[in-house]
């Protein structure tokens, strides 16, 4: 069966874009520039990543490579696989939950939380790099652990983020070089649910019960608020997935089966889109960042974009585990190389642009 996609334009380079923080400044929106089929790969079977009854939370594609992807069951095991042949390159097993994961900008390295400590791994051989007891981040000597964490552009320091509390680390020394504290904020920033660095560098984005909190990286020091949860009704502690672009414009919000579009500049919610006729598992933006893609228990994953709200394109799967997870990856602007989904059984699935 053939389902329909549009590419799209992007604002621009995202780790390049510059941000704007003056609430009343319409962002701009990309328009579309092709159209293509996609297809499930019809030369191969579906890829078992990891043995029944196991669910795949999380799919991410090395940088600049769509035919390298890192599968995760959050409980124990992470995976590299080659999507182009469907085999696996290594598996690592954790003792306890190994969430999250973030490639650095060349690929070489992967960030992957281990119980209370990160642990940065070596790509190519899935061989320990670098730990970090969280606890030496927050100096408290408690259960803290990661719950997000993000490379810079260069790839010489990450953003790591606990339940409530942020820090700047240099990856060489493991340093702290800045804290982004919930006390600086008024109310609260507990319960953080996301993290993104501006395009520039200069600011932190921080998705928490409290709303989107904008940080200035230098500093550390709070500079605004929005108040995310009464432009949507939605109490952000019971949502599913929250994602913010690398300007801080937009946020979306996954919940029940709904997905809200919040323009976080202008302080007003853009769109609330049924996005699933199930429960969504899973959403995350596109690289372009102009569209979400969600997975869901009815056995779809569907693209919209975000600047109307169009079901860009979906797809169907017939297994009755329903999909757990999916991305999508583009080389360039407007391209399509590869969407990936997971489901509760172990399975990766890939589908391409027919050429």
């Amino acid at each position: 069966m053939y389902k329909r996609i549009e590419g799209l334009i992007s604002r621009g380079t995202v780790r390049k874009a510059v941000v704007t923080l003056t609430l009343g400044v319409v962002p701009a929106f990309p328009v579309k520039i092709f159209a293509a089929e996609v297809r499930r790969i019809e030369d191969t079977v579906p890829f078992r990543v990891f043995q029944r009854g196991t669910t795949i939370d999380q799919i991410v594609f090395k940088p600049g490579d769509s035919s390298v992807a890192v599968v995760a069951h959050r409980n124990d095991h992470i995976a590299l696989i080659d999507t182009s042949h469907l085999s696996t390159y290594w598996t690592r097993t954790f003792s306890r939950y190994n969430g999250p994961l973030d490639f650095t900008h060349d690929g070489r390295l992967l960030a992957v939380r281990d119980g209370a400590d990160l642990v940065v791994l070596d790509v190519n051989t899935g061989a320990e790099f670098k730990r970090f007891p969280v606890k030496n981040f927050t100096r408290v000597n408690d259960d803290s652990a990661a719950a997000f964490v993000r490379f810079n552009a260069t790839d010489s320091k990450l953003m790591v983020a606990t339940d409530s509390d942020v820090f700047l680390v240099d990856l060489a020394s493991g340093q702290v070089e800045q804290e982004f504290r919930s006390i600086r904020v008024p109310g609260t920033l507990h319960f953080i649910r996301t993290i993104e660095w501006s395009g520039d560098e200069r600011f932190l984005f921080v998705m928490s019960w409290k709303g989107l909190v904008v940080f200035n990286v230098t500093s550390g020091t709070w500079i605004r608020t929005v108040d995310v949860p009464a432009i949507t009704g939605l109490t952000l502690n019971t949502v599913r997935d929250v994602r913010v672009t690398s300007d801080g414009a937009f946020a979306a919000i996954s919940n029940g089966k709904h997905v809200y579009v919040v323009d976080t500049q202008n302080a007003m919610l853009v769109r609330k889109i049924l996005a699933s006729a199930a429960d969504i598992q899973d959403m995350n933006l596109t690289d372009d960042q102009c569209c979400f893609i969600v997975a869901s228990l009815d056995g779809t994953s569907r693209v919209y974009e975000i600047a109307t709200g169009e079901q860009l394109t979906r797809l169907d799967d017939s297994r009755p585990a329903g999909i757990r997870s999916s991305l999508m990856s583009s080389s360039s602007p407007g391209r399509l190389d590869i969407l990936a989904t997971g489901d509760a059984d172990g399975i990766v699935r890939m589908w391409r642009p027919a050429r």
